[in-house]
């Protein structure tokens, strides 16, 4: 029985029953195949049920006078349910060579009933235990009632077997149809296989609709209001507004019906099956059947509705997860996962001519300290509102997570002017104009382009080079600074793997400072050198990066460590110990407790004053000079000597230097370059040279390559230089070999 909480059934008083199983229409007849080769048993036959109704249909009887003849009669198509075969026929055995090709056509749900007029030829319990028959009787037994019955039988079996096995044939077809249904990922899809489904469920073509329902639906509504997603039959290609008034009240009555109860049926050939989802619209579909549904049919379609109910919940919560995986669920905004599954579509077909833009709006973080989250949202929906209107022909304008926007293009559309009106833009912020200033970047695909992160990662280039040199204007893709910004990404990279890893790439190279007096090294300074991939890299280029990336530290370490070992290998053998000068992270001086935590590194290394001493370029002034000046002095009260590095070259002012607690000034490249003996007196060097002996301190020269510049600084008072004249950096475990060469 069909559960009646789930299930309703629309009576009229004017239409036919309702459904009860027994497809009762008298379209239907009962085909009854008789074999035998005596006419008059035909003919006894055809007095006896001809004119008989079983179970509400007629009796339709097909002769044949052969076995031949009765398998052309199975094989022409007709569905007989009951077959009455004779045994002896052309010869002894053909009726049961009868039996057994029947079954081999696969025949197993009709029922065979073998008739005999000599008994004691084949024996009943011998015939009924080999071969797949249902009934075995002697002709002269079979009376018209005893006939009756024995047809009333087997036709019930029929029946029954029939019902059981489109039973599982259907569910065979639901579980094949669901997992079909399964795989459709939107609505549309979908839709346009439940109809194709629920036939071949059903065994015929069934004309049918599939619509939405908006939540909440209009109590009392008809139909119209549904948005039919897609029809087939005679309901093919229209529309609500077009189906006609007679069909309109029908869907409707169902509809209503089954919006209570989940599945209605009217006239017992219309269906209605409502399924109300969490995620979405709800969906009704409708069929029309041309045939009455059985019970068996309503069954099958009630649980093939189960089975929909589940199914159209999980592709609406696919929907709902495909909206959140690809907006941005505060403001509605595509976010980079739709922005790159669009480019990559385009990339798949075939279209390299696309143009990336990337709007970063500026003070973003000033903006929700000041008005908070709520503001940085409506910034974000002004924003989009005016690349949307700006750009209504964009294949896709995106919302980054970190708030930058991304706007696709075709390439032939980009214009730059378009976008240099967006560095500055005017929105409306609590009934106040807010000005917005952006930096922009873009970038345009290549034919080489196999993946949306390479013209992504472009344009995030582009504006990473805008965002340090070019804020709030517009910069186009160059791929030679591109280039340079891998190249620091990448070396920036290695920095963080060579500190995690237990042997660094780092070297430690050793630089001599030369007495020209005494002819001898008074000291070293000690310099990094970076490997990466079998090539050295500038300082100029990764010490700024080890600084940015907070790596200062690990050098530092990196480089007392090394020296340490370098000074000890020496004091073993005996050699002279001379100090090697390290230069200290201008950003990092001014921070409270550098002093204390400086010296308990050189505690941990076991270096003393005469070992190491430091350098300090002016740079570290500028940050904050009065910190500077309070950890450089806890430095130079535990006995370590700073100099002061590139004197004269940033922020040199008399009024600092007089009070930093520094013992060496050295003269910077810069300044040595163009000299000679003849403009030595007259030159900023000189200048330099007689204000750092008037403040008593030790004078070094940088940057030293000829005995010219050598004879010029002697003349103004400095004798201490280095440069590759007298040394070039060594790698230190090499340098005591360059140091004596050089001595000599």
């Amino acid at each position: 029985m069909l559960d009646d909480d789930i299930f309703s059934i629309i009576d009229d008083s004017d239409k036919g029953s309702p459904a009860n199983g027994s497809n009762g229409s008298s379209n239907f007849v009962w085909n009854i195949l008789v074999v035998d080769d005596e006419k008059v048993v035909h003919e006894a036959t055809r007095l006896a049920i001809s004119y008989e109704t079983i179970f509400g249909r007629k009796v339709e009887l097909h002769h044949a006078y052969s076995s031949i003849e009765a398998m052309e009669k199975i094989r022409s198509g007709t569905q007989f349910a009951v077959a009455l075969i004779d045994v002896v026929m052309e010869q002894a055995d053909s009726g049961l060579k009868l039996v057994e090709n029947i079954r081999k056509e696969g025949l197993h749900e009709l029922r065979i009933v073998l008739r005999t007029g000599q008994p004691g030829y084949a024996p009943e319990i011998s015939v009924l235990t080999s071969f797949d028959i249902n009934d075995y009787r002697t002709k002269n037994e079979l009376t018209k009632n005893k006939l009756l019955s024995v047809l009333l039988t087997s036709i019930r079996s029929y029946m029954q077997i029939r019902s059981i096995n489109k039973a599982r044939s259907g569910l065979e077809l639901i579980v094949e149809a669901s997992s079909d249904l399964f795989q459709r990922k939107n609505v549309k899809i979908f839709a346009s296989g439940v109809l194709t489904q629920m036939s071949a469920i059903l065994g015929y073509e069934i004309s049918g609709i599939v619509a939405l329902c908006p939540q909440p639906y209009p109590k009392n509504s008809i139909f119209n209001h549904a948005n039919i997603l897609c029809s087939t039959g005679k309901y093919d290609k229209n529309n609500a507004e077009f189906l006609s008034e007679t069909d309109k009240d029908k869907i409707t009555r169902v509809f209503t019906e089954a919006r209570k109860k989940k599945i209605a049926i009217k006239d017992n050939h219309s269906v209605g099956i409502y399924i109300a989802s969490e995620h979405g619209a709800n969906a009704f579909i409708f069929i029309d059947s041309s045939n009455d549904l059985s019970q068996e049919d309503l069954a099958l379609l009630k649980i093939f509705a189960s089975n929909l109910s589940a199914i159209y919940s999980n592709i609406n919560l696919i929907g709902t997860l495909d909206r959140i995986a690809f907006n941005n669920a505060e403001v509605g905004i595509p976010n980079m996962n739709a922005m790159r599954k669009t480019i990559s579509d385009r990339i798949k077909s075939n279209d390299n001519s696309l143009a990336i833009i990337i709007i970063h709006p500026e003070n973003l973080g000033k903006f929700n300290s000041l008005f908070g989250i709520k503001a940085i949202e409506e910034i974000f929906i002004q924003t989009n509102r005016i690349l949307t209107e700006k750009f209504d022909n964009a294949h896709m304008i995106a919302l980054s997570s970190w708030g930058d926007f991304i706007v696709l293009l075709e390439k032939e559309k980009y214009s730059s002017a378009d976008f240099k009106s967006l560095t500055s833009y005017t929105i409306t912020l609590n009934d106040s104009r807010l000005q917005m200033n952006a930096t922009v970047a873009s970038a345009h695909s290549l034919p080489e382009d196999d993946t949306a992160e390479n013209i992504i990662q472009r344009a995030n280039l582009t504006l990473l080079l805008a965002k340090e040199h070019h804020r709030c204007k517009i910069t186009e893709y160059n791929p030679d600074i591109v280039r340079d910004q891998k190249r620091r990404i990448a070396i920036h990279y290695h920095l963080c793997e060579t500190f995690k890893s237990s042997n660094p790439t780092i070297e430690v190279h050793l630089q001599a400072k030369y007495d020209s007096i005494n002819n001898k090294i008074v000291g070293a300074e000690a310099l990094s050198r970076l490997q990466m991939n079998g090539q050295m890299v500038s300082p100029v280029v990764f010490i700024p990066l080890l600084e940015e990336s907070g790596f200062s530290d690990n050098l530092l370490k990196l480089l007392l460590h090394e020296v340490s070992k370098w000074q000890k290998s020496r004091r073993t053998r005996g050699a002279n110990i001379f100090p090697v000068s390290i230069n200290l992270t201008m950003k990092d001086i001014p921070q409270e407790g550098y002093g204390e935590k400086l010296l308990h590194m050189l505690a941990l290394e076991s270096l003393s004053p005469d070992e190491v001493e430091f350098e300090v370029t002016e740079g570290a002034m500028m940050y904050d000079l009065k910190q500077t000046i309070i950890e450089l002095e806890k430095i130079k009260r535990s006995g370590f000597r700073i100099a002061l590095d590139d004197f004269g070259t940033g922020y040199s002012s008399l009024s600092y230097l007089n009070h930093l607690p520094v013992d060496t000034l050295k003269v910077d490249k810069m300044f040595v370059d163009n000299l000679t003996p003849a403009n030595a007196k007259s030159s900023i060097a000189a200048t330099i040279i007689a204000m750092a002996t008037s403040l008593k301190l030790n004078i070094v020269a940088e940057g030293i390559e000829t005995v010219e510049q050598t004879h010029a600084l002697q003349l103004i008072g400095c004798t201490i230089f280095q440069g590759f004249l007298y040394s070039k950096p060594t790698r230190i475990d090499l340098f005591d070999e360059q140091a004596i060469s050089a001595s000599k």
